[in-house]
């Protein structure tokens, strides 16, 4: 299907509470956070909701390959707060009972909506429709996220993440937040790499992981805690 026949969908997410998107590759005991979801995060909630409702066999064979090959763009809130807190952790040792200790992990909180666009056949559009609504948190469980509206709208240039490598020539990166985040190594990624219960290497090679330009200003800095401020890329 060409690119021409295809739509955009805009789903626009209230967070009401705090929520925290680990940066890929990073530790999980000292864990940053991304202002929000990147592309392969966005694939995999949806194929997660899609099973929800549809179950695993209609997902794979009616909303997978569209989820896998679409274009995805993300749109931050207006405003997000990001702080570093303390956590009590406990490990399982392979001889006794479990070892306290401590860790770090960013939490961020929001203020105006996150948009997620995707670019999908028109023939999916009331399914996905439904599977984007029924999305109710992004990064760890104990966050909340709820899908206030969902309309056709294509995304505008300079208002989402943007990997480094599509930026123009002598675009800056001053005062913006720079990220990696992850995607689908390909459009040809077989429902068996992310399904769970797969081998941990075979899921981590249906992944790729790239740099992206956050629409995001720090406005204000003080050590770990941060407040970015959505700014347009153009």
């Amino acid at each position: 299907m060409s690119k021409s026949s295809l739509i955009w969908l805009a789903a626009e997410y209230h967070l009401p509470t705090t929520y925290s998107l680990r940066v890929p590759l990073t530790s999980a005991n000292a864990a940053p956070s991304l202002p929000g979801p990147g592309p392969g995060t966005v694939r995999l909630a949806s194929i997660r909701s899609g099973i929800e409702l549809l179950g695993p066999k209609k997902t794979r064979d009616i909303l997978f390959p569209a989820i896998r090959s679409a274009e995805i763009r993300i749109k931050p809130p207006a405003r997000i707060g990001i702080t570093s807190q303390t956590l009590r952790l406990y490990k399982a040792n392979d001889d006794g009972p479990y070892q306290e200790s401590i860790g770090y992990r960013d939490v961020c909180h929001a203020q105006g909506c996150l948009t997620i666009f995707i670019q999908i056949p028109p023939g999916l559009n009331e399914i996905m429709t439904d599977t984007l609504s029924n999305i109710g948190y992004w990064g760890r469980g104990d966050g909340l996220a709820y899908c206030t509206t969902i309309s056709r709208r294509q995304p505008m240039v300079g208002e989402y993440a943007t990997p480094l490598t599509a930026l123009p020539p002598g675009q800056t990166t001053r005062q913006n937040v720079v990220a990696l985040m992850t995607d689908f190594r390909d459009n040809q990624v077989e429902w068996e790499e992310v399904m769970p219960g797969g081998t941990k290497s075979r899921r981590q090679s249906a992944l790729r992981y790239e740099p992206y330009l956050w629409p995001l200003k720090i406005i204000e800095q003080h050590s770990t805690h941060r407040l970015l401020q959505y700014r347009s890329l153009v």
